[in-house]
Protein backbone atom coordinates (compact mmCIF):
# COMPACT_ATOMS: atom_id res chain seq x y z
CA UNK A 1 0.00 0.00 0.00
CA UNK A 2 2.91 2.64 0.93
CA UNK A 3 4.14 1.72 -2.56
CA UNK A 4 0.81 2.31 -4.45
CA UNK A 5 0.29 5.71 -2.57
CA UNK A 6 3.78 6.76 -3.32
CA UNK A 7 2.95 6.44 -7.22
CA UNK A 8 -0.39 9.17 -6.05
CA UNK A 9 1.84 11.65 -4.43
CA UNK A 10 4.11 11.77 -7.73
CA UNK A 11 2.39 15.02 -9.22
CA UNK A 12 3.15 13.40 -12.97
CA UNK A 13 0.76 10.48 -12.64
CA UNK A 14 -2.57 11.76 -13.76
CA UNK A 15 -4.34 8.62 -12.78
CA UNK A 16 -4.00 5.46 -10.31
CA UNK A 17 -6.15 2.67 -9.86
CA UNK A 18 -5.87 -0.43 -7.65
CA UNK A 19 -8.41 -3.44 -7.87
CA UNK A 20 -10.20 -4.73 -4.64
CA UNK A 21 -12.09 -7.57 -3.81
CA UNK A 22 -12.47 -7.73 -0.32
CA UNK A 23 -13.18 -5.41 2.37
CA UNK A 24 -10.28 -5.93 4.77
CA UNK A 25 -8.51 -4.80 1.68
CA UNK A 26 -10.54 -1.51 1.28
CA UNK A 27 -10.52 -0.78 5.08
CA UNK A 28 -6.32 -0.99 4.65
CA UNK A 29 -6.61 1.25 1.76
CA UNK A 30 -9.05 4.09 3.06
CA UNK A 31 -6.84 4.29 5.87
CA UNK A 32 -3.84 5.22 4.27
CA UNK A 33 -4.98 7.49 1.94
CA UNK A 34 -6.47 9.74 4.81
CA UNK A 35 -2.54 10.88 5.15
CA UNK A 36 -2.05 11.83 0.97
CA UNK A 37 -1.75 15.59 0.48
CA UNK A 38 -4.94 15.78 -1.95
CA UNK A 39 -3.64 19.57 -3.44
CA UNK A 40 -1.04 17.59 -6.14
CA UNK A 41 -2.99 14.21 -7.43
CA UNK A 42 -6.55 12.94 -8.29
CA UNK A 43 -8.12 10.58 -5.99
CA UNK A 44 -7.27 7.17 -6.13
CA UNK A 45 -9.47 4.73 -8.35
CA UNK A 46 -10.70 2.13 -6.57
CA UNK A 47 -11.85 -0.80 -9.28
CA UNK A 48 -14.35 -3.96 -7.53
CA UNK A 49 -12.82 -6.97 -8.95
CA UNK A 50 -15.09 -9.60 -10.28
CA UNK A 51 -13.63 -12.93 -10.88
CA UNK A 52 -14.87 -13.53 -15.18
CA UNK A 53 -14.03 -17.54 -14.34
CA UNK A 54 -10.64 -18.20 -13.87
CA UNK A 55 -10.52 -18.45 -10.55
CA UNK A 56 -7.95 -16.09 -9.35
CA UNK A 57 -8.81 -13.15 -7.70
CA UNK A 58 -12.50 -11.44 -7.71
CA UNK A 59 -15.68 -11.61 -5.83
CA UNK A 60 -18.27 -14.02 -7.55
CA UNK A 61 -20.55 -12.22 -10.72
CA UNK A 62 -24.25 -12.15 -10.10
CA UNK A 63 -26.19 -14.97 -9.64
CA UNK A 64 -23.54 -16.52 -7.14
CA UNK A 65 -23.48 -14.20 -4.56
CA UNK A 66 -24.03 -10.12 -3.84
CA UNK A 67 -20.94 -9.83 -2.70
CA UNK A 68 -19.85 -7.33 -5.36
CA UNK A 69 -22.93 -5.11 -4.41
CA UNK A 70 -21.70 -5.19 -1.09
CA UNK A 71 -18.15 -4.17 -1.47
CA UNK A 72 -19.82 -1.53 -4.12
CA UNK A 73 -21.46 -0.04 -1.36
CA UNK A 74 -18.32 0.09 0.59
CA UNK A 75 -16.06 1.65 -1.85
CA UNK A 76 -18.91 4.28 -2.25
CA UNK A 77 -19.27 4.69 0.95
CA UNK A 78 -15.79 5.80 1.42
CA UNK A 79 -15.09 8.03 -1.71
CA UNK A 80 -14.33 11.73 -1.71
CA UNK A 81 -10.93 13.43 -1.70
CA UNK A 82 -8.68 10.88 -1.36
CA UNK A 83 -10.88 7.42 -2.79
CA UNK A 84 -13.27 7.15 -5.72
CA UNK A 85 -15.31 4.68 -7.13
CA UNK A 86 -13.38 3.88 -10.67
CA UNK A 87 -15.96 0.92 -11.92
CA UNK A 88 -15.34 -2.87 -12.24
CA UNK A 89 -13.23 -4.86 -13.84
CA UNK A 90 -13.47 -7.71 -15.39
CA UNK A 91 -10.33 -9.97 -17.30
CA UNK A 92 -9.79 -13.77 -17.95
CA UNK A 93 -6.34 -14.08 -19.28
CA UNK A 94 -6.55 -17.54 -19.61
CA UNK A 95 -8.63 -17.07 -22.48
CA UNK A 96 -5.98 -15.27 -24.70
CA UNK A 97 -4.77 -18.23 -25.87
CA UNK A 98 -7.33 -20.17 -26.64
CA UNK A 99 -6.32 -21.30 -30.62
CA UNK A 100 -9.88 -21.23 -32.50
CA UNK A 101 -11.37 -17.78 -32.62
CA UNK A 102 -15.00 -19.08 -32.26
CA UNK A 103 -13.92 -20.86 -29.18
CA UNK A 104 -12.22 -17.71 -27.81
CA UNK A 105 -15.44 -15.26 -28.66
CA UNK A 106 -17.72 -18.27 -26.63
CA UNK A 107 -15.55 -18.08 -23.94
CA UNK A 108 -15.19 -14.49 -23.78
CA UNK A 109 -18.85 -13.66 -23.79
CA UNK A 110 -19.82 -16.58 -21.52
CA UNK A 111 -16.57 -15.67 -19.08
CA UNK A 112 -16.15 -11.69 -18.97
CA UNK A 113 -18.52 -10.09 -20.50
CA UNK A 114 -21.34 -11.76 -18.97
CA UNK A 115 -20.16 -11.69 -15.31
CA UNK A 116 -19.49 -7.83 -15.83
CA UNK A 117 -23.13 -7.16 -17.73
CA UNK A 118 -24.50 -9.21 -15.27
CA UNK A 119 -22.71 -7.29 -12.41
CA UNK A 120 -23.29 -3.73 -13.87
CA UNK A 121 -26.69 -4.55 -13.86
CA UNK A 122 -27.24 -5.72 -10.29
CA UNK A 123 -25.20 -2.25 -9.26
CA UNK A 124 -27.17 -0.31 -11.49
CA UNK A 125 -30.60 -1.65 -10.07
CA UNK A 126 -29.29 -0.86 -6.68
CA UNK A 127 -28.07 2.92 -7.77
CA UNK A 128 -25.01 2.53 -8.28
CA UNK A 129 -23.11 3.61 -11.28
CA UNK A 130 -20.58 2.36 -12.93
CA UNK A 131 -18.27 4.86 -14.26
CA UNK A 132 -15.56 2.10 -16.26
CA UNK A 133 -15.87 -1.67 -16.96
CA UNK A 134 -12.07 -2.43 -17.75
CA UNK A 135 -10.29 -5.50 -18.64
CA UNK A 136 -9.58 -8.02 -22.06
CA UNK A 137 -6.51 -8.57 -23.35
CA UNK A 138 -4.64 -9.13 -26.83
CA UNK A 139 -5.81 -12.46 -27.65
CA UNK A 140 -9.77 -11.38 -26.58
CA UNK A 141 -10.05 -7.54 -26.95
CA UNK A 142 -12.29 -8.12 -30.03
CA UNK A 143 -15.01 -9.96 -28.63
CA UNK A 144 -15.06 -7.74 -25.06
CA UNK A 145 -15.49 -4.08 -27.36
CA UNK A 146 -18.66 -6.48 -29.59
CA UNK A 147 -20.14 -7.35 -26.15
CA UNK A 148 -20.69 -3.29 -25.83
CA UNK A 149 -20.21 -3.78 -21.51
CA UNK A 150 -16.42 -3.33 -21.52
CA UNK A 151 -15.75 0.46 -21.96
CA UNK A 152 -11.89 0.34 -21.11
CA UNK A 153 -9.60 -2.68 -22.52
CA UNK A 154 -5.97 -3.67 -21.52
CA UNK A 155 -4.18 -5.47 -24.48
CA UNK A 156 -0.15 -4.86 -23.52
CA UNK A 157 1.18 -7.98 -25.57
CA UNK A 158 0.61 -6.64 -29.13
CA UNK A 159 3.51 -4.18 -28.71
CA UNK A 160 5.84 -7.18 -28.37
CA UNK A 161 3.93 -10.57 -29.31
CA UNK A 162 5.39 -13.71 -28.79
CA UNK A 163 5.08 -17.06 -30.02
CA UNK A 164 2.75 -18.35 -27.95
CA UNK A 165 -0.13 -15.77 -29.84
CA UNK A 166 1.66 -16.53 -32.95
CA UNK A 167 0.05 -20.00 -32.53
CA UNK A 168 -3.64 -17.89 -32.33
CA UNK A 169 -5.68 -18.48 -35.25
CA UNK A 170 -8.11 -15.50 -36.39
CA UNK A 171 -5.78 -13.19 -34.41
CA UNK A 172 -5.30 -9.19 -35.57
CA UNK A 173 -1.83 -9.14 -37.74
CA UNK A 174 0.49 -7.71 -35.26
CA UNK A 175 3.81 -7.89 -35.98
CA UNK A 176 6.43 -9.64 -34.06
CA UNK A 177 8.90 -7.26 -32.55
CA UNK A 178 10.82 -9.09 -29.34
CA UNK A 179 13.67 -10.96 -29.98
CA UNK A 180 16.39 -12.32 -27.36
CA UNK A 181 20.24 -12.65 -29.03
CA UNK A 182 21.74 -15.74 -28.35
CA UNK A 183 25.08 -17.02 -29.88
CA UNK A 184 26.30 -20.73 -31.05
CA UNK A 185 28.73 -21.78 -28.43
CA UNK A 186 29.34 -25.89 -29.71
CA UNK A 187 28.41 -27.82 -32.78
CA UNK A 188 28.73 -31.18 -30.87
CA UNK A 189 27.23 -33.36 -33.63
CA UNK A 190 25.08 -32.76 -37.21
CA UNK A 191 22.02 -32.08 -36.57
CA UNK A 192 22.40 -30.74 -32.87
CA UNK A 193 24.00 -27.40 -31.66
CA UNK A 194 23.97 -25.76 -28.39
CA UNK A 195 23.45 -22.04 -27.83
CA UNK A 196 24.11 -19.64 -24.69
CA UNK A 197 20.63 -18.82 -23.99
CA UNK A 198 18.64 -21.29 -21.25
CA UNK A 199 15.52 -20.57 -18.61
CA UNK A 200 17.77 -17.37 -17.86
CA UNK A 201 17.47 -15.98 -21.10
CA UNK A 202 13.89 -16.47 -21.99
CA UNK A 203 10.80 -17.74 -20.51
CA UNK A 204 9.99 -21.38 -21.38
CA UNK A 205 6.78 -21.31 -19.34
CA UNK A 206 4.44 -21.20 -22.48
CA UNK A 207 6.41 -23.55 -24.36
CA UNK A 208 9.69 -23.40 -25.89
CA UNK A 209 11.09 -20.32 -28.11
CA UNK A 210 11.13 -20.37 -31.86
CA UNK A 211 14.62 -19.90 -33.57
CA UNK A 212 14.89 -17.43 -36.10
CA UNK A 213 18.36 -16.00 -38.26
CA UNK A 214 19.75 -12.63 -38.14
CA UNK A 215 17.94 -10.63 -41.15
CA UNK A 216 20.40 -11.37 -44.67
CA UNK A 217 20.89 -8.40 -46.90
CA UNK A 218 18.25 -7.68 -48.55
CA UNK A 219 15.63 -8.97 -45.85
CA UNK A 220 13.58 -6.51 -43.58
CA UNK A 221 12.63 -9.07 -41.10
CA UNK A 222 14.46 -12.26 -39.59
CA UNK A 223 13.47 -15.68 -41.25
CA UNK A 224 12.10 -18.29 -38.64
CA UNK A 225 14.88 -21.60 -38.90
CA UNK A 226 13.40 -25.27 -39.33
CA UNK A 227 14.79 -25.94 -35.69
CA UNK A 228 13.56 -27.56 -32.56
CA UNK A 229 14.76 -25.46 -29.65
CA UNK A 230 15.09 -28.00 -26.28
CA UNK A 231 15.56 -26.84 -22.60
CA UNK A 232 19.08 -27.11 -21.73
CA UNK A 233 18.96 -26.24 -18.21
CA UNK A 234 19.53 -22.52 -17.09
CA UNK A 235 22.25 -21.89 -19.72
CA UNK A 236 21.89 -23.52 -22.38
CA UNK A 237 19.40 -23.64 -25.53
CA UNK A 238 19.59 -27.62 -27.42
CA UNK A 239 18.68 -26.48 -30.54
CA UNK A 240 18.02 -29.73 -33.32
CA UNK A 241 16.66 -30.00 -36.80
CA UNK A 242 18.42 -29.29 -40.97
CA UNK A 243 19.18 -25.71 -40.43
CA UNK A 244 21.47 -26.64 -38.06
CA UNK A 245 24.20 -27.18 -40.93
CA UNK A 246 23.67 -23.04 -41.31
CA UNK A 247 25.05 -22.44 -38.02
CA UNK A 248 28.89 -22.51 -36.60
CA UNK A 249 30.02 -22.26 -33.35
CA UNK A 250 30.20 -18.15 -32.64
CA UNK A 251 27.11 -16.91 -35.36
CA UNK A 252 24.21 -15.74 -33.53
CA UNK A 253 20.80 -16.68 -34.00
CA UNK A 254 16.89 -14.56 -32.77
CA UNK A 255 14.78 -16.57 -30.38
CA UNK A 256 11.29 -15.48 -30.13
CA UNK A 257 10.45 -16.14 -26.49
CA UNK A 258 6.93 -18.22 -26.17
CA UNK A 259 5.72 -15.35 -23.52
CA UNK A 260 6.89 -11.64 -23.92
CA UNK A 261 5.92 -10.48 -20.39
CA UNK A 262 8.01 -12.51 -18.03
CA UNK A 263 10.68 -12.65 -21.08
CA UNK A 264 11.17 -9.04 -20.45
CA UNK A 265 11.28 -9.15 -16.56
CA UNK A 266 14.04 -10.81 -17.16
CA UNK A 267 16.53 -7.92 -18.53
CA UNK A 268 17.78 -4.71 -17.32
CA UNK A 269 17.33 -3.06 -20.54
CA UNK A 270 15.69 -3.28 -24.28
CA UNK A 271 17.61 -2.69 -27.23
CA UNK A 272 15.19 -1.41 -30.48
CA UNK A 273 16.33 -1.71 -33.78
CA UNK A 274 14.47 0.80 -36.30
CA UNK A 275 15.44 -1.24 -39.34
CA UNK A 276 17.10 -4.58 -39.61
CA UNK A 277 18.65 -3.92 -43.08
CA UNK A 278 22.20 -3.12 -41.54
CA UNK A 279 21.10 -3.19 -38.18
CA UNK A 280 22.02 -0.58 -35.86
CA UNK A 281 20.75 -0.03 -32.50
CA UNK A 282 18.70 2.87 -32.55
CA UNK A 283 17.67 3.34 -28.66
CA UNK A 284 17.46 1.50 -25.51
CA UNK A 285 15.34 1.83 -23.32
CA UNK A 286 15.81 0.98 -19.52
CA UNK A 287 13.03 -1.55 -17.89
CA UNK A 288 12.30 0.25 -14.58
CA UNK A 289 9.22 -1.70 -13.57
CA UNK A 290 11.54 -5.52 -13.83
CA UNK A 291 11.42 -7.67 -10.78
CA UNK A 292 9.70 -9.64 -9.26
CA UNK A 293 5.78 -8.23 -8.15
CA UNK A 294 5.96 -5.70 -10.71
Amino acid sequence: IDRLLGLVRVPQMQHVGVLVDNSKNLRDLTAAAQNIETSFHQPLSIYLEVDAGQGRCGVPPPPKSDQALQLARAITSVSGDQIRFGGIHCYQGILQHIRDPEARRSAVMDGPVKAARDTVKLLAENGINVPVVTGAGTGTYLFECEGGVHTEIQPGSFAFMDADYGANTGMPSFQQSLFVLSTVISKPEPGRIICDAGTKAVDQLSGPPSVFSLPMEGNAAPCKFNMEYRCGGDEHGILVGEDTSKLDVGDKLLLQPSHCDPTVNLYDSIHYIRDFNGPSVDTVFDIEARGPGT
